[in-house]
């Protein structure tokens, strides 16, 4: 199946352009775009968050999604998360590895207890001082669009 991902802030959809998503964010922190054998992006979409004005245009970045695409959305408190001795995960490692799961096929699912199960590996642990949020899209089937 080849297609598009477009996320807005009303959802995402899939159309049957060549594989790309455009982003246009309402309030979220940038957005990490990342495919094989290229560094992940951080995608920056300025905006209002959702809701503080009737009538807001928000500006939409396109990005190319390669084979084993990713694209994470997450909140600070996923970058900002500490371990026992006060280390942060920090964006570096968050970039490394969501580059990493891009040398597979993977589904959402299974990449998202691959990120606890790093955090956990780091030394994460409750309570939290921030919420953990993430969402994980994945190319379920890549075979199809090769």
């Amino acid at each position: 199946m080849k297609g598009s991902l477009m996320l807005n802030p009303r959802g995402a959809t899939r159309t049957n352009r060549p594989q790309r998503v455009t982003i246009a964010t309402a309030g979220q922190g940038p957005i990490l775009v990342a495919a094989r054998n290229q560094k992940p992006e951080r995608v920056f979409a300025e905006g209002l968050p959702l809701g503080i004005l009737k009538t807001t245009l928000y500006e939409n970045q396109i990005r190319p999604l390669g084979r084993n695409a990713r694209v994470l959305l997450y909140t600070d408190g996923l970058a900002e998360a500490r371990n026992g001795r006060g280390e942060e995960f920090g964006l570096g490692r968050l970039q490394e590895w969501l580059q990493e799961t891009t040398c597979r096929q993977a589904k959402a699912e299974e990449l998202k207890r691959d990120l606890l199960d790093r955090l956990q590996a780091f030394g994460v642990q409750a309570p939290l001082q921030d919420d953990q949020t993430f969402l994980i899209l994945a190319e379920e089937n890549p075979e199809e669009n090769s």
